[in-house]
């Protein structure tokens, strides 16, 4: 009873989530991906981390410290790995795919430890998610709160930045 409650729960903040990503009069900004960037990057991780959990739904009952093992080792493993590839590669496959990368204040890739600490605030506050991407939309540099709570920006690589220029003298470089 308490996974499927657990499913419903995760399904409406996803469904919430996209309604308020497809509601969003966002204005384009040329160093900020929108809500739609960042609600699509997210998914990846997402699935995967619920696709690894039903496993917990076979264990048998009289192995309740199995579940809790395993839940532990799962979400574990989770933030370790989301937090070395936005560490090392400044984001994940959808991310870097979509031109987009997290840095710090100074436009650096960012630390493990602050990459952990960034993942471990985006999981606790995952039941929040459609009022933290409603913040997320309404702030001018589109910080959710886990990117506030550890001073990192989602920003557009410089690659991106350079198509989205129009041809002018206003170049906008990121070093």
């Amino acid at each position: 009873m308490l996974q499927i409650f657990i499913l419903v729960l995760g399904l409406s903040v996803f469904v919430l989530s996209f309604l308020v990503v497809l509601n969003s009069l966002e204005q384009s900004s040329r160093l900020y991906p929108g809500s739609n960037v960042r609600f699509l990057a997210t998914m990846p991780s997402a699935l995967v981390l619920a696709l690894l959990c039903p496993w917990l739904i076979t264990v048998p009952p009289d192995f309740s410290w199995l579940k809790t093992l395993w839940l532990v080792l799962v979400v574990a493993l989770y933030l370790l790995y989301t937090a070395w590839v936005e560490s090392s590669f400044r984001g994940g496959l959808i991310k870097r795919a979509l031109k987009a990368q997290v840095v710090d204040r100074k436009g650096k890739a960012i630390s493990f430890k602050r990459a952990l600490f960034r993942n471990i605030f985006k999981l606790v506050l995952f039941p929040l998610a459609p009022l933290c991407v409603f913040f997320m939309i309404k702030d001018f540099r589109r910080q959710a709160p886990h990117d506030k709570l550890t001073d990192t920006f989602v920003i557009w690589t410089s690659e991106a930045i350079r198509e989205m220029q129009p041809e002018s003298s206003y170049r906008v470089e990121i070093r």
